[in-house]
């Protein structure tokens, strides 16, 4: 039988009011997190840390999720269970928390970003000491005519010398200057200042020659742009607010195939570690560019960039477990010497005793470009930094770690080299 709504039957009890916005932002909040962590996954190099990011994508999720939990609001189904226990149950447990949590993970990415832009506001140039952010941009005026055998001689030698490694940094073919202990330390745990032995003491700094592209990376730090052949300019000092009273200068320089970026975070407004890089960038520029051809490349490298047959062409640092990145142990040194007889670059797998895959990372990605040239018996050394990561947590553990190399322009990859070792990986 049907009850009659006239005879008194009872009619379901309306949703809460406060159900619908609770629900939204609790949806919306842990679908971003989800989303970011795939992306992360996905592309590590990316830096998927911009606060504004992660926000713009909660406010965009907020409205369908909103108007989602109005019409289910609405619906008999939820209306049936809106007073039963079950329901009282659910959102005791599970949506109030969930959404208390949501509101404090939205009120802390609020405080970063908000700290994002009190870092992007320059201090006030009047106060500043007069030449402060002047930087001298004439070392690299031939970025803005380098033809195309230039930029490929330029590419060659950064490959070769042991000061750059050129890796990938969010898909862009880059070449850092290394730390004072090359192959270890490239970047800063932060993933984008590096720090180096040009006058480190006074704060960090990162050079890269951007070798594909022009256009500026998209990173929080505003940026000044500028063309190749531009005697001079002044930058922006930047404040920062987390810490004691800093200047901070983004400057990118761009060419005709090639681009520039520098930046600079110290205690004092002159760009002293700038416009040192710039001409130290800039007087090698014009003795790799003065050579005469490919085979002269090899007498402007920095020593020790040459090895010979003694050096493997794998060695993993197995003694780098007390690095201070923070992470700890799953730290590794990769290091060696190569030839592979063409453009290309070489990245490391990792596999246990029983042929378990495990994963290989770091900051930029563990790969990097190798130097080469059509005569076998030269070799140029490379290094870079991996973790390797052990989700099970097994402590001391054997691994097989295995050299491969990719051609830049095409082929099949193929393995190199392989060595034992007996490390211990970390887990996130």
């Amino acid at each position: 039988m049907t009850a009659d709504p006239a005879a008194g039957a009872t009619a379901p009890p309306a949703v809460p009011r406060w159900w619908a916005p609770l629900a939204a932002l609790t949806t919306a909040t842990v679908f971003t997190c989800a989303l970011f962590v795939v992306a992360n996954s996905i592309r590590p190099e990316r830096l998927w840390y911009r606060y504004d990011d992660w926000l713009l994508t909660v406010v965009a999720l907020l409205v369908p999720c909103f108007w989602g939990a109005r019409r289910a609001a609405a619906s008999a189904t939820i209306r049936h269970w809106a007073g039963s226990r079950l329901w009282r149950a659910l959102v005791a447990t599970a949506l109030a928390p969930a959404g208390v949590l949501s509101a404090l993970a939205i009120a802390f990415a609020v405080l970063l970003w908000r700290g994002q832009v009190d870092a992007s506001r320059a201090h006030d140039p009047a106060s500043l000491p007069a030449g402060a952010s002047d930087v001298r941009l004439a070392a690299l005026a031939r970025l803005a005519t380098i033809s195309d055998d230039e930029h490929r001689r330029l590419c060659a030698f950064l490959a070769r010398d042991y000061r750059w490694m050129v890796t990938d940094w969010d898909r862009d073919r880059v070449a850092f200057l290394r730390g004072g202990d090359p192959g270890r330390r490239v970047h800063g745990s932060n993933g984008y200042q590096q720090q180096t032995g040009i006058d480190a003491s006074r704060g960090q700094f990162r050079l890269g020659v951007f070798l594909d592209r022009t256009t500026a990376q998209r990173l929080p730090t505003p940026v000044d742009i500028v063309t190749a052949g531009t005697a001079s300019t002044a930058v922006r000092l930047l404040r920062n607010p987390f810490g004691p009273e800093r200047y901070t200068s983004r400057l990118w320089i761009e060419g005709r195939r090639t681009a520039v970026e520098v930046m600079e975070e110290s205690d004092r407004p002159h760009r002293v570690t700038t416009n040192a890089l710039l001409e130290t960038l800039g007087e090698q520029l014009d003795r790799v560019l003065a050579a005469p051809g490919d085979a002269a490349l090899d007498s402007l490298l920095e020593a020790g960039s040459l090895a010979g047959v003694d050096v493997p062409a794998l060695s993993i640092d197995v003694d780098a477990d007390d690095i201070d990145d923070g992470v700890g142990h799953g730290v590794y040194l990769v290091s060696g010497a190569l030839n592979p007889g063409e453009e290309g670059a070489v990245t490391v797998r990792a596999f246990t005793a029983a042929n378990q895959s495990l994963r290989v990372t770091s900051l930029p990605v563990a790969r990097e470009y190798v130097g080469w040239s059509s005569d076998p018996g030269r070799r140029y050394r490379y290094g870079f930094e991996i973790l390797v990561e052990d989700p099970e947590e097994r402590g001391h553990i054997a691994v097989r770690f295995e050299l491969w190399f990719t051609p830049m322009h095409g082929g099949a990859e193929r393995r190199l080299d392989s060595v034992q070792r007996e490390i211990r990986g970390y887990r996130y």
